[in-house]
């Protein structure tokens, strides 16, 4: 499944875009909303991811308060960082439950790919949550790094893997036919929210080759 981030966007923009997609990642960390505009952004689709990261801006008490109000307006999914703090995790995953939704547990690294031990161990950090899915999203370097990301899709649970990058941008167009869960696109060419990601239209068209519909 192809899943379009949105940030930096208008309430209006966050909405259209929702509505014109089948699966959405809204970046509240990148999006200035005030409770009856996250009401409406949760409400206006199916198959929306809640995101918060980790910033200076935000305190954990703020994140915790925009994922709840999410998941309460419609959210179907929340993406908790692997790195945050334990009572963090703990009050978001255990009210998404409390709610029957989903959750990602995420692992980004912005300046390298780890070692292959290294991701099986962060991995099994992000199984003592019980996720639904596991997303693992490293800076590449090189086609090894490549490789041994799109590995850890030979997993018992679902996946979602990326090569953040230039160099990794190949991985957000092969992991969905390896079996990611979803790959992650930008609004537009200027207007992404991680560096590397395509367009929706770059995706589908690369998809077309193989005839595997997303």
């Amino acid at each position: 499944m192809i899943c379009v981030s949105i940030g930096n966007v208008s309430i209006e923009e966050c909405i259209s875009v929702i509505r014109s997609n089948q699966m959405s990642e809204v970046r509240l960390d990148l999006i200035e909303a005030t409770d009856e505009d996250i009401k409406k952004i949760f409400s206006s689709g199916k198959n929306i991811i809640a995101t918060c990261k980790i910033n200076a801006k935000l305190t954990d008490n703020d994140r915790v308060s925009l994922l709840t109000k999410a998941l309460d307006a419609g959210a179907s999914y929340i993406d908790v960082e692997i790195d945050s703090s334990d009572d963090f995790k703990n009050k978001v995953i255990d009210f998404a439950r409390s709610k029957g939704k989903k959750v990602i547990i995420s692992y980004h690294n912005c300046k390298e790919t780890p070692s292959r031990e290294d991701l099986i161990n962060i991995i099994n950090r992000c199984k003592n949550h019980v996720p639904d899915a596991i997303k693992i999203a490293c800076v590449s370097h090189s086609n090894n790094d490549n490789v041994r990301l799109l590995n850890l899709l030979d997993s018992d649970i679902s996946m979602i893997v990326i090569g953040m990058g230039e160099k990794g941008r190949i991985t957000r167009f092969v992991a969905p036919l390896l079996g990611a869960f979803c790959t992650f696109v930008g609004i537009s060419q200027l207007n992404q929210t991680a560096f590397g990601q395509p367009t929706k239209e770059e995706i589908e068209e690369f998809l077309r080759s193989f005839k595997t519909p997303l």
